[in-house]
This record gives C-alpha cells, sequence and structure tokens, in this order.
C-alpha cells in the first residue's frame, strides 16, 4: 500500500489522528509556500519529495540505533510549528547535503532552502504524524511505518503524496 493510501485509511480509521481537513492544511501551507516563495506548486511538491527522502534515511536511522519510540517522538517533536528539530534530524553535514540537493534539483538558492525548511519539516512531520492512534500511549503509527518500511522502489514519496491529496481533496 503506497503512502497516500495509507493516509486515506488513517483519515477514514476514527481510531488515528488524520483527518481530511488537516491534510487540506498542510496542503494549504505547501501552497502558501510555493506562493511566497514565487516556485511553482511542482518545485514545491520536489523540495518536499527530496526533504522526505532525507527525513526517511535520518528516522529509519533514529529507529535502527535507539528504537522506534525514539523515532516516534522526533515526528512528534518536529510536527510542532516553530520547534527547531533541524539539527536533531540533520547533523552539519547532512544539511549541507540537503541545501545542495535542494538547490540542484528545484533551482532554489540555500538562502531561500533555508527560510522554507522550518516550515516544511513540520509539514512533512505533522504528515507523517497523522497516522498515531488516538489513544494516548500507543506507539502505532501506520503512516511512519510505511513511510520507514519503504523497500526503497521509489513509491513512498512525499511530493506525490501531496500531489495526490491535492487533486483528491481539492475540489
Amino acid at each position: 500500500m503506497g503512502l497516500f493510501d495509507q493516509v486515506l485509511s488513517a483519515i477514514n480509521d476514527p481510531g488515528r489522528q488524520a483527518s481530511q481537513d488537516q491534510v487540506g492544511q498542510l496542503l494549504t501551507t505547501v501552497n502558501q509556500l510555493s506562493r511566497q516563495s514565487n516556485t511553482s506548486p511542482d518545485t514545491m511538491n520536489q523540495a518536499v519529495s527530496i526533504l522526505g527522502s532525507f527525513v526517511r534515511s535520518s528516522l529509519q536511522d533514529t529507529r535502527q540505533q535507539r528504537g522506534n519510540d525514539a523515532a516516534l517522538e522526533l515526528v512528534r517533536e518536529g510536527s510542532r510549528p516553530g520547534n527547531n528539530i533541524l539539527p536533531r534530524l540533520f547533523n552539519n553535514g547532512q544539511q549541507q547535503q540537503l541545501v545542495s540537493a535542494l538547490s540542484q534539483r528545484t533551482g532554489l538558492n540555500s538562502s531561500q532552502i533555508m527560510a522554507l525548511l522550518p516550515v516544511l519539516i513540520p509539514v512533512v512531520m505533522r504528515l507523517l504524524q497523522s497516522g498515531e492512534t488516538t489513544q494516548t500511549g500507543r506507539g502505532n503509527n501506520s503512516i511512519l511505518s510505511a513511510f520507514l518500511d519503504a523497500n526503497r522502489d521509489g513509491e513512498v514519496d512525499m511530493g506525490d503524496m501531496l500531489s495526490q491529496a491535492s487533486r483528491f481533496f481539492v475540489r
């Protein structure tokens, strides 16, 4: 099941945090960022895709080294706006690689990228967090599990998921 399907499943599951309104708010945020940075929605979706692959790698490493609960906590922490999670997700070298990859593939300059990351990271993390159960104390997150357990065949792509959600939810 692809990431978009996991999101739809979580929206339809009253035991999960996801809602159609929540996904709509995330899409609105990405669209606003696109307008504010004078970039196309496709460019912004590509930036989210690249960021998503870096986040996936970081969360996979965290899960492998410190366990699933540590990865879940990073997602929770990163989903809160204004919470500077960047240094907890990526060391300086990884941050430079992220900025370089984003710049090369989107045409955005490093200043634009550094201005976008504090807003884009919470978008990615809120989407990942939406798969958590509504019951406190449960560490089960279907969306995060699907995101981290990808078999690296290119099917789990955050930008593609946002594009699909945009077509599905925007009428």
